[in-house]
């Protein structure tokens, strides 16, 4: 079949295959540097904030505790 500049159904040629393989190889090596990050899994953040447990009289350890559990889950 031609496509209309008279080359037809043309294999590429060395130029267009060298970048092709560049563009190949490039591609490759972009997938490779992503698989450690797609396996590290959630980043830890710091969304929820918990204040110093001192140990003054007013402070319920028990409380500060579930407190400190959730941000640690929240903040992954």
């Amino acid at each position: 079949m031609n496509d209309g500049n008279g080359r037809g159904n043309n294999p590429l040629n060395g130029e267009q295959n060298n970048i092709m393989a560049q563009v190949l190889i490039a591609l490759a090596q972009a997938l490779r540097n992503l698989q450690p990050a797609l396996v590290q899994g959630p980043r830890e953040q710091s969304i929820a904030q918990v204040p110093k447990f001192h140990g003054y009289g007013n402070e319920d350890p028990t409380e500060w505790a579930k407190r400190f559990d959730a941000a640690c889950l929240t903040n992954n």
